[in-house]
């Protein structure tokens, strides 16, 4: 009797010890990561594009914001796209943009599984001077990765 009785104790602890590993790997693997991302082109400079990741959701915070790398250009029709996993985010811009910076205020949950290969492709067309440009890049997430939460 007594021997049946160690033999549960054990596997109890066993399976408590088990437990809780387990749910010490998954706490520790499913912590929000974020990323900071800037876009730099040939007249502007997208600062702060805040990506925050948990299991299978990407937060976009709002506070991203651009600002010209010269003053004394008119820079205006401003559209900025960025898209990953099939998912595309849309930045509304001024008409025209007057002062030294502009911020974005955009905030979106999207699901998209953020991997080692995620790519996030942004877009951002624009006129300076009456002349229209365009910048495309493709940026690797987990090379802007600031902390985990």
């Amino acid at each position: 009797m007594q021997r049946k009785t160690l033999s549960i104790s054990i596997g109890i602890v066993i399976s408590l010890l088990l437990a809780i590993n387990v749910f010490t790997y998954v706490s520790l693997t499913r912590k929000p990561k974020v990323y900071n991302i800037t876009v730099v082109t040939e007249d502007l400079v997208l600062n702060d594009l805040t990506l925050v990741s948990f299991n299978k959701y990407l937060y976009l915070d709002k506070g991203s914001y651009l600002e010209k790398k010269e003053i004394n250009k008119n820079v205006s029709d401003i559209l900025i796209v960025a898209e990953i996993d099939g998912n595309s985010i849309e930045f509304p811009a001024e008409k025209e943009f007057t002062g030294e910076r502009y911020y974005l205020n955009t905030t979106k949950f999207i699901k998209s599984n953020i991997d080692k290969d995620s790519i996030l492709k942004v877009s951002i067309k624009y006129s300076v001077d009456g002349i229209q440009k365009e910048f495309h890049d493709n940026i690797k997430i987990i090379n802007n990765r600031v902390k985990d939460m």
